[in-house]
């Protein structure tokens, strides 16, 4: 409803035709709870929301595959066995995540919730995917408030792990910001 059906297809397009980056992050209004599955944006989302209307707010621990620490985006250590600990027991966690079907075919699954599954496999917390001549990411968490706060203030050595992963989701705003 924020967003008008131009908006929407500018917003494909940049993705599809002019190799932006869009990136949708989990909360009230994202993904199928906001009934993107039912735009044009779903062509870009790297994750089915069809029909998922669902978002839980419990904490749950996050499971990354071995494959998807070498992803510049989960690359938040100096080396590889520093972003291995970054991701591992001493991360604090998020507290809830938008309720996904599955992955679309194509994407990468580069982090699931590892307590709660649904008949596809562990729920999605973050997948990337090439799209057209653009790129696309989910994080099906959001970025409340508490969650900035508390990792900013836990996460890591001189919290170097909190900036580096914000540092990947800015740069991607950007590069949707330089072709608008």
């Amino acid at each position: 409803e924020a967003f008008s059906e131009e908006q929407l297809q500018a917003t494909v397009a940049l993705v599809e035709e002019y190799g932006g980056g869009f990136v949708m992050v989990g909360g009230a209004t994202a993904f199928g709870a906001g009934h993107y599955d039912e735009t044009i944006i779903d062509r870009i989302m790297p994750v089915d929301a069809y029909g998922a209307r669902d978002a839980s707010w419990k904490p749950f621990r996050l499971e990354v595959s071995e494959k998807a620490l070498d992803h510049p985006i989960m690359k938040v250590g100096g080396d590889p066995e520093d972003t291995r600990q970054a991701w591992g027991p001493g991360f604090p966690g998020f507290r809830g995540l938008n309720v996904l079907n599955r992955p679309k075919p194509g994407a990468f699954v580069l982090a699931r919730n590892a307590d709660v599954k649904n008949r596809y496999g562990n729920l999605v917390v973050f997948a990337v995917q090439q799209i057209g001549r653009g790129r696309s990411m989910a994080f099906t968490s959001d970025t409340t408030e508490v969650w900035g706060t508390e990792f900013q203030g836990r996460w890591g050595p001189e919290k170097k792990y909190y900036k580096k992963l914000l540092k990947h989701h800015i740069k991607l705003f950007y590069t949707m910001l330089d072709y608008l």
